[in-house]
């Protein structure tokens, strides 16, 4: 079959084998074009739908990716497996609160590690702590191994909040896990805020944040097997500019 040659509905396999046959090619337009036009006869297939998102986020065509995924979402918009990379475009395209709500409406059943984490990174960068730390707490009561960055991200949700005496409870909590590096920063911070002034908290607040994220990234690829994801492979870095 050529490019050019009709792709009708029964033919989806046959569209997505061409278009993979181009992809290896480097005729990424084209093979985003052999879909297209097989999901344009095929309009109620979501998989096909998917695969032109993909194909389409390949050809460096992100606002028109966004549409297939969407029309894939109205077909079956409990899918996660269309949510995410979703949510990665529209935060791409500095949707940043329309990432969250996206990653947020999948039913916590399906809400794996890796979406909780993403859920609380975007809320941290929303400024929605209260809303982060249940994205953290999720995290931590879906698996022991994700226990410790957890419970790092909820102190820091309740240090942005002001609640210094809970922020201290859950860092004193997480010595359990681990007495060292950041749940040490987190505790010495936590216990200054209630018992002392601190003069220099905006840049102490910041470098916990940045830590704190920097420690969640390292954590995702840890375990992005798991997920059957690439490491690095994180919101923030899966759809380039």
């Amino acid at each position: 079959m050529r490019p050019g040659q009709d792709v009708r509905p029964g033919n989806a396999e046959t569209a997505r084998r061409l278009s993979d046959a181009l992809e290896e090619r480097g005729d990424l337009k084209g093979a985003a074009a052999v879909l297209e036009k097989a999901a344009g006869r095929a309009t109620r297939d979501p998989d096909l739908l998917v695969d032109l998102g993909y194909a389409r986020l390949n050809a460096g065509d992100r606002a028109r990716a966004r549409l297939a995924f969407e029309r894939a979402l109205a077909l079956r918009p409990a899918d996660a497996l269309i949510r995410r990379p979703l949510a990665q475009i529209y935060e791409s395209l500095g949707k940043r609160a329309e990432a969250a709500r996206t990653l947020a409406d999948i039913p916590r059943e399906a809400a794996s590690p890796r979406v909780l984490g993403d859920l609380a990174r975007l809320y941290l960068g929303l400024k929605k702590y209260r809303e982060a730390e249940e994205a953290c707490a999720a995290l931590r009561t879906s698996d022991p191994e994700h226990a410790l960055v957890a419970q790092h991200g909820i102190t820091l949700c309740r240090i942005k909040r002001g609640d210094w005496r809970g922020a201290l409870d859950v860092a004193l909590s997480a010595t359990r896990l681990d007495r060292f590096d950041l749940t040490t920063a987190f505790l010495a911070y936590a216990k200054d805020r209630l018992f002392h002034r601190v003069p220099d908290a905006e840049r102490r607040e910041a470098e916990l944040l940045e830590r704190f994220l920097t420690e969640l990234r390292e954590h995702e690829d840890a375990h992005a097997e798991e997920e059957g994801a690439a490491p690095g492979s994180g919101m923030e870095e899966g759809i380039g500019g």
